[in-house]
């Protein structure tokens, strides 16, 4: 999948671009002082564009800073994602081999794609499970036993960690079988979630409950101190 599929917190994108914005303003002022310097030629107001180049260059610095500190964190959420996309379940210390990361840095990956409303990912610290919890409800209907050809017609919870039996011929089904039908209720629990996913990465402006991108704009217009703040504050709980 792209970027955009596991992209988390969404304002790392417009801190960075904030940030090159400010850069290339800070790049053209300091340009023109140090053309006027080589050249030996006079200031009309000197005060004005050393303050002018720091009005560019203090903001480009922070926001370009704070961006990709966040831009991190979200890398390392999506790595651990994409781990947990490609099963319903998956063992603790496999993610930590497999990703490099702690077990405290992969337990703040799952708070902050639960807390975005993107899983529902609990580690199950006696079983060392880590499982999409939005399984439990998933139900799997097996309609008739590829053994004896009776018809079943129950389901089965798709967490069920044994094949089930006939309770006719008393033989489990298939594991080929079984494993197609749990594939499809997982993809079916899951597809609603990547729909979701893709749609809000196309929907960026107010990825947070809260966040409104014209105010965003207007306070970094007046102050722009206080549209980091706002942002920082509204995207708190990620």
């Amino acid at each position: 999948m792209y970027r955009n599929d596991y992209n988390i917190f969404h304002i790392d994108d417009i801190f960075i671009k904030i940030g090159y914005g400010c850069l290339v303003f800070f790049v053209l002022t300091g340009g023109t002082i140090i053309s006027k310097l080589a050249k030996a030629e006079a200031f009309v107001n000197p005060h004005s564009m050393y303050i002018g180049a720091a009005m560019f260059g203090v903001p480009a610095l922070i926001f370009l800073v704070i961006g990709y500190t966040v831009r991190r964190r979200e890398n390392t959420a999506a790595s651990v994602w994409r781990k947990l996309d490609a099963a319903p379940e998956v063992p603790g210390r496999d993610l930590m081999s497999g990703t490099g990361l702690s077990s405290a840095r992969i337990g703040k990956a799952l708070l902050a794609i639960n807390r975005r409303g993107r899983g529902l990912y609990v580690w199950d610290r006696d079983t060392d499970m880590i499982v999409d919890t939005r399984l439990n409800q998933g139900m799997i209907l097996v309609e008739v036993c590829d053994r004896c050809g009776a018809r079943v017609g129950k389901k089965f919870p798709v967490t069920l960690e044994r094949v089930p039996q006939c309770p006719y011929c008393g033989n489990p089904l298939s594991i080929e079988r079984w494993n197609d039908l749990k594939r499809r209720v997982i993809d079916e629990v899951t597809g609603a979630d990547i729909k979701a996913r893709q749609a809000d990465a196309r929907q960026p402006a107010n990825s947070s409950a809260g966040f409104s991108r014209p105010v965003f704009f207007i306070l970094l217009l007046i102050f722009w101190p206080a549209a980091l703040v706002y942002a920082l504050v509204r995207y708190h709980g990620g």
